[in-house]
């Protein structure tokens, strides 16, 4: 398993752009075995920060990598580029603490 952490940013989270990618993205991350950990918006907003924070978890890097090379998501370049001014993408390793 791997996550990847999205920072976005630039954009209205409920700008029509955002609303169709979001409506493209979900068939792409189900057909890959991805599952939405969380979003969250920042508040308040800040010029600096993102907007939006996502955490998918995806089944190995093989997985999220063939969904990058996938015809339609390459096809979403501009209607992604028209969502978010700046869309930063890490993959992570998931683990726990526990604090006492």
């Amino acid at each position: 398993m791997i996550l990847i952490v999205s920072l976005s940013s630039g954009a209205s989270a409920n700008s029509p752009e955002m609303t169709a990618y979001r409506a493209h993205m979900q068939p792409l991350l189900l057909k890959y075995g991805a599952e939405r950990l969380s979003s969250a918006r920042v508040l308040p907003p800040q010029p600096d920060a993102p907007l939006e924070i996502h955490v998918t978890r995806f089944p190995d890097k093989a997985e999220f990598d063939a969904m990058r090379a996938d015809p339609d998501y390459l096809a979403l370049e501009d209607l992604r580029q028209a969502a978010t001014q700046h869309m930063h993408t890490y993959i992570a390793e998931e683990y726990v603490t526990f604090l006492d």
